[in-house]
């Protein structure tokens, strides 16, 4: 590689233009009527595509994992490219004197290891749309998409963000349009379950407007299911295909020209989604509505900054990277998965929101789910966030208190348990709980519960690729891997359900 893609991005903030990029392998992705999305490996290919069963083609992955400009490009820029790189980090200086090319390395490893994470309700009472709860993923043998588990629970599959979805997945990802009103079981198995990419390391591993829980599942085993988009596809497509929208709704105004083409990636081959995913929540055309224009200005530079900063790329230790905000906790590549993965073995562990069910019933449910299937347990404090739109655009949070259920870490990881761990969990479960029986959890309620928790229990951080093993889970902040104590399950037998 002889020009690298930071050094583009580095070139961009400064106004400077965009070099061509050349053809590289690929992953493409087939769907027919016979047997739903099936990875095949690919070369050379630009613009991938995926066939419907009449035989249309959709784009789906892609190119740019180098390009063809000559040294003496790179050399003429490389004054200009340190002056920006030490003006966007000057607070951190393993990344301000980093050549650029390091750093695109540095991102492709960290972007490989990231986690993969879907967050999903409780239970369907008052879920925004249909998904698996706890209930689903506690019995069936393979992890459901949104459309399965609205069948299982006979919902109403007309109007709202269930219609963006089905548009965007038909548009952007080449799936067939049902052929009624809602699905039947066999179309329903041909879409995609939702992922966030945790680049950021939120606590939660994915936002917590999406749902109570989050399974965080094993790469390993998911890599060759996933394709990303640079952006959350429900906000694309209501922002830049003008699908879906609710009446309602007003989608925050996107920079839709970032991502020409609507090209897809994968974990392999996703440098073609770097800039498209920085710039694409920074619209400066626009007129910010209500509230988006809450927040103030902001541009590119924080979408750079947040991703350097806090995702492991930084050398900052967790429980010192900055806060989130609102814009920022949008800025993960959309990694979706294009099967079923099977359980418990795809699934890696669990992560519980502390603000919607820490001390409730459905707390305790997500505790025997884990046990159920052996899963480790842990339980995100610093993502909480306030419901009305106009707090929430100015709200940043800490988002990285991400700490280990005692109870079940004693048992299914080799976790440095403190005494007394699970003692201290026990009682600030019951104050929790006596609190949310007369009103609704505060802010100060949460950061309370953190002062009493924090000291004791065992806090750790998402994993980085440049630490542990596959069969580990989560890195204690005070060094340690965090691993299961039994990883056979981690093994690579049958992975997908294909319909």
């Amino acid at each position: 590689m002889k020009s690298s893609t930071l050094f583009v991005l580095f070139a961009l903030v400064g106004g400077q233009s965009l070099p061509a990029a050349g053809p590289v392998g690929a992953i493409a992705v087939e769907k027919d009527v016979k047997s739903g999305f099936v990875m095949r490996r690919s070369h050379q290919v630009v613009g991938a595509i995926c066939k419907d069963a009449d035989g249309n083609d959709h784009k789906v992955a892609s190119e740019n994992d180098e390009d063809d400009e000559d040294d003496e490009d790179d050399e003429g820029n490389e004054a200009e490219q340190t002056s920006q790189q030490r003006a966007l980090f000057a607070e951190h200086r393993d990344l301000a004197d980093e050549p650029a090319e390091s750093l695109l390395r540095r991102y492709r490893a960290e972007a490989r290891a990231s986690e993969i994470a879907h967050a999903f309700p409780a239970t369907s009472i008052g879920a925004m749309w249909p998904d698996v709860t706890i209930d689903e993923v506690h019995k069936e043998p393979w992890f459901l998409n949104e459309w399965q588990a609205g069948l299982l629970q006979h919902s109403n599959f007309s109007g709202g963000p269930k219609a963006v979805n089905d548009l965007t997945q038909q548009q952007i990802y080449g799936c067939r349009p049902f052929a009624g009103s809602g699905p039947t079981w066999k179309e329903a198995a041909e879409r995609l379950i939702y992922i966030a990419h945790n680049m950021l390391r939120l606590d939660f591993g994915s936002l917590p407007g999406f749902g109570d829980v989050t399974a965080v599942f094993n790469t390993t085993l998911v890599r060759d299911m996933v394709l990303i988009s640079p952006h959350d596809t429900g906000q694309y497509g209501m922002a830049c295909l003008h699908e879906g929208v609710p009446g309602n709704f007003t989608p925050p105004p996107l920079n839709c020209s970032a991502w020409p083409g609507q090209v897809l990636g994968t974990l392999d081959h996703l440098d073609h989604l770097i800039l498209p995913n920085l710039y694409m929540a920074y619209n400066t055309s626009a007129t910010l509505p209500f509230p988006f224009n809450a927040s103030g200005n902001r541009s590119v530079r924080n979408s750079i900054r947040a991703l350097f900063q806090r995702s492991a790329i930084s050398k900052v230790a967790y429980e010192d990277i900055p806060p989130v905000d609102f814009w920022a906790s949008f800025q993960f590549l959309e990694a979706n998965l294009l099967g079923n993965p099977r359980l418990p073995e795809s699934v890696k562990y669990l992560i519980g929101s502390f603000q919607e069910i820490f001390g409730t019933p459905e707390g305790r449910a997500l505790q025997r789910l884990a046990a159920h299937r052996a899963w480790p347990l842990f339980w995100a404090v610093g993502s909480y966030m306030p419901f009305p739109p106009q707090q929430m655009v100015n709200t940043t949070t800490a988002s990285n208190r991400r700490f280990a259920d005692p109870a079940n870490a004693a048992n299914f990881t080799d976790a440095a348990v403190p005494a007394g761990a699970a003692a201290t969990f026990e009682e600030v479960w019951s104050k929790i709980e006596e609190a949310r029986a007369s009103r609704n959890l505060t802010e100060a309620d949460v950061a309370e519960a953190w002062s009493l928790l924090s000291p004791g229990q065992v806090r750790v951080a998402p994993l980085t690729a440049e630490v542990c093993g596959d069969h580990c889970v989560a890195l204690d902040v005070r060094g340690a891997c965090v691993c299961l104590k039994d990883h056979a399950a981690l093994g690579t037998s049958e992975l997908a359900l294909v319909v």
